[in-house]
């Protein structure tokens, strides 16, 4: 959208434990959330490599863009009543990723929203716990918190998204 220039973001080396931010910001708390993520990751030996996991608990704890995981929710739910979307797969699929005035990130939204889940159901065990997944265990993980069979991860992350 035109008016991009006038909010938040940022970038981290967590790595380094360096924080970039931009756009007239000296505060992204998102991208300090990925280096204490990236800490914690290290110290316990993980090898989880899932971006959706990252980009989700940083979005829930961190905010994105300058807005709240809630406000990204209901601004996600909205699209997908808007569009006619029906399905995870179909919101992950929307061109470019982003839906909204506020640009909001679907993967980071839905990986945000199964951090939210996993934090009510597991607290910070449950958390360290999705840190440390693989890419391809993020829906197994987001059944096993919802107390749902596998295959019906994606049904039950459309029911508690269009919740917002």
């Amino acid at each position: 959208t035109g008016d991009y220039e006038h909010r938040t973001g940022g970038n981290a080396d967590p790595m380094d434990k360096t924080i970039y931010s931009g756009n007239n910001s000296e505060f992204y708390p998102h991208e300090l959330v990925h280096v204490y993520l990236t800490n914690i990751q290290v110290e316990a030996n993980g090898t989880g490599n899932s971006t959706m996991a990252h980009e989700g608990i940083s979005t829930y704890l961190g905010g994105s863009g300058g807005y709240t995981l809630d406000e990204h929710l209901h601004i996600l739910a909205d699209y997908a009543r808007q569009n006619k979307l029906t399905t995870i797969d179909e919101i992950l699929g929307v061109e470019g990723g982003m839906v909204g005035e506020k640009e909001t990130d679907a993967m980071y939204t839905i990986g945000g929203l199964i951090a939210k889940i996993t934090d009510k159901k597991a607290g910070y065990k449950g958390i360290l716990e999705l840190i440390n997944i693989q890419e391809d265990d993020i829906y197994p993980f987001a059944a096993k918190m919802m107390g749902v069979k596998q295959e019906q991860a994606k049904v039950a992350l459309m029911k508690e998204l269009m919740k917002y």
